[in-house]
């Protein structure tokens, strides 16, 4: 048991298998939603746009892996592998502080919340790849020591380098750094100068850049909506930096390690699937997987689901009203499902990234 338990990679493996499996299937919809609004380019002035704003290379990437979300079991694969990356380097970092392998489960912690911070269909990608990034920096500081002239050389360069490519998970760093200087009682002036280093180097990039200085600090292009940063984004980053460093203070001898192990897993998993589902809102992504089931011109599924849920929207009951249209039933059955007027037909326009495509495909198809 304790063999099986003390195993990170098929942990990591079953761990990014759930997560595809959950995009690829309950919630495929998301993946949908996600691509439609991006268009790729392998060119080299697309990788220029992208490169010249602090985060670029992480959007650059994660815009690359989301068009795969066109085919949705491989971009499915991919997001898993996406967490698999996070979850391993959280243990790399994790044993590299000294922690014992009975608390490894801890380190399912900060991909959970993160999984659960993208039940706001809002944030993007880019904010999860920056934050595997800031992972394999973090080891790679370790790997120095944290402290010498070597770190003092790596973060002089790394600090910069890093904010410009992949962005304000730069923070997570040095958060990280700061916990184990205390931690460890060594290297304190470093990590206390890194934060200073850090901010200076936000707020002579905000002299030039055509940015709120916020989202210089806070992340250019993680969340869709540059006015708006959810408190949520901090506590994620928050975890990152944090639960990897927290082992240095856990205990190393733990009373009954083969009931300990099992039992702070299966605690852990729960309270993160829970976490999880609550975090994804059924309103909001029943309009998002009628939008997607009218992309992929699913009639008969959109009927089936209206069944099931009666649909409550104008942007739901006009996905209904067109599946019974182009299934030749809108005059026989329209009256057995909801209606709210001419709504039900042709949506009004709302100004949000959920709702205008299903008006505009609907108005097509009616057409």
């Amino acid at each position: 048991m304790k063999i099986i338990f003390s195993k990170s990679p098929f942990l990591s493996l079953l761990f990014a298998l759930a997560v595809a499996v959950f995009w690829a299937v309950p919630y495929v919809c998301t993946l949908s939603f996600q691509e439609q609004y991006q268009l790729f380019l392998f060119t080299t002035d697309y990788f220029v746009e992208r490169m010249s704003v602090p985060g670029g290379m992480a959007d650059y990437i994660a815009e690359f892996v989301t068009q795969f979300n066109y085919a949705y079991v491989v971009g499915a694969v991919l997001l898993g592998t996406v967490f698999f990356m996070m979850r391993e380097l959280t243990v790399a970092i994790f044993k590299r502080v000294g922690a014992d392998e009975v608390w490894q489960s801890i380190t399912f912690v900060p991909a959970f919340v993160l999984w659960a911070y993208m039940g706001n269909e809002n944030v993007m990608l880019s904010f999860g790849v920056s934050l595997v990034a800031a992972l394999t920096f973090m080891l790679f500081y370790l790997k120095m020591g944290g402290e010498g002239l070597p770190t003092v050389i790596f973060t002089a360069i790394g600090l910069p380098a890093f904010y410009w490519l992949f962005g304000a998970s730069v923070w997570c760093m040095v958060l990280f750094a700061v916990l184990f200087s205390v931690g460890k009682r060594r290297g304190v002036w470093i990590a206390g100068a890194m934060a200073v280093y850090t901010f200076i180097i936000i707020y002579v990039c905000s002299l030039w850049l055509p940015y709120p200085k916020y989202q210089l600090f806070c992340g250019v292009n993680y969340f869709r909506y540059p006015v708006e940063i959810p408190i949520m984004q901090f506590v994620v980053m928050a975890a990152f930096a944090v639960i990897p460093a927290i082992g240095m203070w856990l205990p190393t001898r733990v009373v009954r390690p083969k009931i300990v192990m099992p039992a702070l897993l299966f605690v852990i998993v729960l309270i993160g699937a829970v976490g999880v589902r609550v975090s994804f809102d059924r309103l909001k992504y029943d309009q998002i997987e009628y939008d997607y089931l009218v992309r992929t011109n699913q009639w008969n599924k959109i009927i089936r689901k209206a069944e099931a849920h009666q649909p409550t929207t104008p942007l739901s009951v006009s996905c209904v009203n067109l599946a019974l249209a182009m299934n030749g039933q809108l005059g026989d059955r329209m009256f057995e499902f909801f209606q709210n007027g001419a709504e039900g037909l042709f949506p009004t326009f709302t100004r949000d990234m959920t709702s205008p495509l299903q008006p505009a495909r609907c108005s097509t198809d009616w057409e």
